[in-house]
Parts: C-alpha cells; sequence; structure tokens
C-alpha cells in the first residue's frame, strides 16, 4: 500500500476514532451522500487454448460517488458513479512475444441494496448486492480497446457513524466478474446524511 492511501485510512480512522462517543444511528427515510477512494484491482485470465498468459493483476486507484436512503434500520438503497483516476498496466505473452498493456477504469456506475447490522449507535456491520455496469480501457502499442459490461455485484462492509450526520465507511466489493477478467474493489470514504 502506498503513503497516500495509507495517510488516507488512517486520517480517516482517527475521524471516527474522535466521534464515536456521540454517534447516532441511522434510521428509516435517512437519506445520504458522499464518496469513497477505491483500491481496485483487475484480473484478467489466460487464453491457454490460445498460448496467451497475462502476467500480474493491474492496480487501479478510482473514486465512487455514493447516494441512498434508509428504507428501515436494518436496509438502505444506494446508486453509485465513479471513474478511475489512476492506471497501471499488464504483461500479456504468447509465446516468446509479450507486451505491456496499460489498463485505465473509464467509469462505473450501478444500484444497490445493503443490508444493516447495527452494533450499537456507533457501527454498522452490512452485506452489499446489486448491478454494476463499466467500461475498462486497454492501449498497447499505439492501439487501444474499450470494453463495456454489466453485471451482479457484492460486498461487505463497515460504516462508523460519527456524530449525528456522518458515518465513515471501510468495505471489499467485486464490481464485476465477466468471462475472462473481474474488478474487486476495497475503499474508504465518507458520507453525510440528511
Amino acid at each position: 500500500m502506498d503513503r497516500t492511501r495509507t495517510v488516507t485510512l488512517v486520517g480517516i480512522s482517527a475521524l471516527c476514532l474522535s466521534g464515536a462517543v456521540m454517534a447516532q444511528a441511522p434510521t428509516a427515510g435517512d437519506s445520504y451522500a458522499g464518496g469513497q477512494i477505491a483500491s481496485a484491482t483487475y484480473g484478467e485470465d489466460d487464453v491457454p487454448q490460445l498460448g496467451i498468459t497475462v502476467d500480474g493483476d493491474a492496480d487501479l486507484t478510482g473514486l465512487v460517488g455514493r447516494v441512498g436512503t434508509y428504507v428501515s434500520e436494518y436496509v438502505s438503497v444506494e446508486g453509485r458513479a465513479g471513474f478511475g483516476i489512476g492506471d497501471d498496466s499488464v504483461t500479456v505473452s504468447e509465446g516468446a512475444t509479450s507486451v505491456d498493456v496499460d489498463v485505465e477504469l473509464d467509469y462505473l456506475f450501478g444500484g444497490y441494496v445493503r443490508g444493516h447490522l447495527p452494533v450499537g449507535d456507533a457501527l454498522a456491520l452490512y452485506g452489499i448486492v446489486g448491478l454494476t455496469g463499466g467500461q475498462m480501457t486497454a492501449e498497447a502499442n499505439g492501439f487501444s480497446y474499450s470494453q463495456s459490461d454489466t453485471g451482479a455485484s457484492f460486498g461487505a462492509g463497515v460504516d462508523i457513524h460519527v456524530g449525528d450526520a456522518a458515518s465513515a465507511n471501510f468495505e471489499y466489493m467485486q464490481y464485476l466478474d465477466e468471462a475472462g477478467y473481474e474488478i474487486d474493489a476495497l475503499s474508504a470514504g465518507l458520507v453525510g446524511r440528511f
């Protein structure tokens, strides 16, 4: 993990711990909006029948906006939209020939349902399921190829309620698991309730 990600996570954790004493859990009808920074991994499968291998995964960084509403203390519905702010490369080989391919997340968007398990007023564990659409672009030797997909998503996380109107969030999410590749992410973020 690089220094920027470490500092971000430590800062959010300190904020959460300092406000946890006066936290108030969300209730039905509360809405929220905020964002996450996501450390995403793009993994591509080998194609052995064609003699193609992919060395390593691409580590990507993205920003994701979130907006949602609590249907009850235990369920919320949420929409997300995001884009990549950093790319990475993987090495694709066929026999003795190999090429570095730059991979970038163009965008993602989706709708989700989160099931919450409150642990006191300051903390809630949750599971999340939904549908995500997204587009990736790969570039090598002056050529570019973009691919869009939509698929089922799932994950789990923790909300730490800070004060009456804010929550910090830590999450694992598998956004896409399609034929030949997958995209998953570890994220940290903040939302404000209104």
